[in-house]
């Protein structure tokens, strides 16, 4: 399910994006 163009490579940074701050705020919370 790969979609072309651009706004498949923004829903990807997107998703990457999201991913990144659950992490962070997973780690902010060990501390």
């Amino acid at each position: 399910m790969r979609r072309k163009g651009i706004s498949g490579n923004i829903e990807m940074q997107f998703v990457a994006y999201c991913a990144l701050q659950l992490d962070i705020a997973k780690q902010e919370q060990r501390l």
